[in-house]
């Protein structure tokens, strides 16, 4: 991934999570990771499966607030902090957690789980704060699936790089090999 990508990773799952995060470590994927940049699903024929959304979230000072709502089983996790827990077997219900950034500029994991047991499945991640001042799925402006790396400097090209002064020792050494090769041309010619 580069700095220009948005979003947060997507994984699914064959199976219920039952609220063990550390589940999505023993199963086996069942299909591509995809970027996304929105969570808002409703899907009528799918049961017993979950979702991992992964990735970071770089925000600038302020507080923020998140809504979950889903049906089965949903939370969030920035950084070590359970943001958000919505977990067990239910209808659709939303739930909302505040989490307040204290530097100028932070960049801390995120994972969203979700899982659906049986019945209607659905899920929808909504945020605001900072410059976005009404709830918004739209993950673009904070998320990211890697961690910002800052850009490397370049260094001019070897062409642009400017010439060093020659230092007053090597200058007067210049004009000695410049006389000597004058007198040895004047002493061929004669």
């Amino acid at each position: 991934f580069t700095n220009d990508d948005t979003g947060l990773l997507e994984t699914t799952y064959g199976g219920y999570f039952h609220d063990d995060f550390t589940w999505f470590d023993k199963v086996k994927k069942t299909g591509e990771e995809t970027l996304v940049n929105k969570i808002d699903y409703k899907w009528t024929d799918k049961k017993y499966f979950s979702k991992k959304w992964e990735g970071y979230i770089r925000a600038k000072k302020g507080s923020y607030t998140f809504k979950l709502s889903s049906d089965d089983s949903s939370h969030l996790k920035i950084g070590d902090k359970i943001v958000i827990n919505n977990g067990g077997f239910h209808p659709v219900r939303e739930k909302t957690g505040i989490f307040n950034i204290t530097d100028e500029i932070t960049e801390l994991p995120v994972v969203i789980y979700y899982g659906q047991n049986d019945w209607r499945a659905e899920v929808k991640f909504e945020w605001m704060g900072g410059d976005q001042k009404e709830l918004t799925t739209d993950l673009s402006k904070i998320f990211r699936p890697s961690k910002y790396v800052e850009p490397a400097k370049e260094e001019p090209k070897e062409a642009e790089k400017p010439k060093e002064e020659p230092k007053e020792d090597e200058e007067a050494e210049e004009d000695e090999e410049a006389e000597e090769d004058e007198e040895a041309e004047e002493d061929e010619e004669a």
